[in-house]
């Protein structure tokens, strides 16, 4: 009697690319299923340390929870489960291995901040050791271990050309096994799954749905209105938050952008540079990672920012929207409020920081970081440094 070896199971593990369409470790995973008939189990971990960390704020997890609730509901739908866990990803995996030592993983390479590219290692040694292979698939043209830029416009172009990847949801072997799980604690759930007033909320179909307003009508003045505080509340496209945590791909945008054809204006044009840029301030990121703790420009290492005993109570101003400067006041309390400000009120911001209270740019990064609901870390550090004039 021959015993039999049971399929090997295929986890997607998602991460900040919570979305079903244009998602490359899904489809991949999807394709498997079909061919194989391997089984697919969708993941997402909520890690207490990642949590933790002084980038985060509990907007951000709030925005994500939702954006899990909206997946679940198509996952459920064709007969499949999000595992969400809360969890150290290293103690998740060791427990899924015992349960099921014969799996894949799947997900996007994240260009993160030190504790996950910490988390990522020790992982790594984890797969390394049991034999896994842990296939990282690139972000939206974005590439790791790039010696250098002279073909990466090139490239992004080409990714951004490739079609969007539609995957049918109802084929696979979905596997489902809520005892691997560790529910998130009530009381943790209870405050993320409240409505955030004056945020914008998480969720694939909220992102495909500001995304047709703004190619219908919304952009009409973008190109004008871009600078200011108020009016680029609805004249900016607004989907930022929805792209820093994978509501929708860049690609997603770049060509529904594109479709508008013969309707591409100034201001449609403007916004398809803005494109360009996000990546490419993500890219250097990527290569130069050591930006979350020093100044590029190795010169100012010893810049002498303030240490009197007045700059605590300055940066708290500053942070609370209290320096008595209406305008920093006004720009500080509504991101604050709302998770949003457009690009030139945030830089003025910094400048006022860094500048005129002389304060280290360092001790004002993760305050902004915990506000922008949009926070992405690989364009949060190079535009901080850059408005500090560090670089």
């Amino acid at each position: 009697m021959t015993s039999s070896v049971p399929p090997k199971l295929t986890v997607v593990w998602f991460k900040r690319d919570l979305r079903l369409q244009d998602h490359e470790p899904l489809h991949h995973a999807v394709s498997v299923a079909t061919d194989k008939s391997y089984p697919v189990l969708p993941l997402y971990l909520f890690e207490p340390d990642i949590m933790a960390d002084p980038h985060h704020s509990e907007r951000h997890w709030r925005f994500v929870w939702q954006s899990l609730l909206a997946m679940q509901r198509t996952l459920q739908a064709v007969g499949g489960e999000l595992h969400v866990s809360y969890d150290n990803a290293v103690a998740f995996f060791r427990r899924l291995i015992a349960a099921h030592p014969h799996i894949e993983v799947v997900s996007y390479a994240e260009t993160g901040l030190h504790c996950t590219f910490e988390r990522d290692k020790q992982l790594s040694a984890l797969f390394k050791r049991h034999n896994i292979t842990w296939r990282e698939f690139n972000y939206a043209g974005v590439q790791r271990g790039i010696t250098h830029r002279r073909t990466w416009h090139q490239r992004w172009q080409q990714v951004m050309a490739q079609p969007a990847l539609s995957t049918d949801l109802h084929h696979p072997h979905w596997y489902v096994n809520k005892s691997l799980v560790n529910r998130v604690p009530g009381d943790i759930a209870a405050r993320l799954h409240q409505p955030d007033d004056g945020k914008q909320p998480g969720g694939e179909h909220h992102a495909h749905k500001l995304l047709a307003s703004f190619l219908t009508d919304r952009h009409t003045h973008y190109h004008r209105h871009i600078s200011s505080p108020l009016a680029s509340f609805n004249s900016c496209s607004r989907l930022s938050p929805y792209l820093a945590w994978g509501n929708i791909s860049l690609r997603q945008v770049y060509q529904a952008l594109n479709s508008a054809g013969s309707k591409r204006s100034r201001s449609l044009s403007a916004f398809a540079s803005r494109l360009h840029w996000h990546c490419h301030f993500i890219q250097k990121f990527e290569s130069e990672c050591e930006q979350e703790f020093r100044a590029v420009n190795h010169a100012y290492k010893h810049f002498p920012y303030r240490d009197d005993d007045k700059v605590e109570a300055d940066l708290t101003a500053w942070k609370t929207g209290t320096t008595g400067i209406p305008m920093v006041d006004a720009c500080m309390r509504c991101v604050n409020h709302t998770g949003y400000l457009n690009f030139r009120m945030r830089a003025m911001l910094v400048s006022f920081l860094t500048h005129y209270l002389l304060i280290d740019w360092r001790l004002g990064v993760h305050h902004l970081a915990r506000q922008f609901l949009d926070f992405e870390p690989g364009i949060h550090y190079p535009q901080f440094q850059m408005q500090a004039g560090v670089t």
